[in-house]
């Protein structure tokens, strides 16, 4: 392991905006790990927060540099291919849904843990991050 970049090799898949889960993708950006930040085809909500330039805003540059985007309409009937070959590849999988949001995509734990058993997970949400590979809570 290369101690400059101890995340190198590292494939991350984020479902987040505003802070918790992108500022975490970020830290694994910065030491190496390959980050994919999914957001909505018009873009991440914090993008029109205070904007430099149309799309960019310092939250937005701070929080996601080193990142690869990726819009897409998680609702749309072929997101869930693209979604799957996402996560098939995925060591880490983040996301931070408003409740209820995950399930319906089928990006909640329970439906992801048996499809794709060697990716750890986290969620955060209602002021908690669950690590989602055991039951146990990681951060409140």
């Amino acid at each position: 392991m290369d101690n400059a970049r101890p995340f190198a090799g590292i494939e991350v898949v984020e479902f987040g905006q505003f802070i918790a889960v992108p500022f975490c993708a970020q830290i694994l950006a910065e030491g190496g790990a390959h980050v994919i930040k999914v957001e909505s085809v018009e873009g991440d909500p914090v993008r029109q927060l205070a904007p430099l330039a149309p799309g960019e805003s310092r939250h937005f540059i701070s929080r996601n540099r080193g990142k690869h985007s990726l819009p897409l309409d998680l609702h749309h009937p072929s997101a869930a291919r693209i979604v799957e070959r996402l996560l098939a590849r995925a060591d880490v999988v983040l996301t931070n849904f408003r409740p209820g949001l995950a399930a319906e995509l089928g990006l909640d734990w329970p439906t992801l843990a048996p499809r794709h058993p060697r990716a750890a997970g986290c969620r955060t949400g209602c002021r908690r991050a669950v690590r989602t590979r055991s039951p146990t809570t990681c951060a409140r």
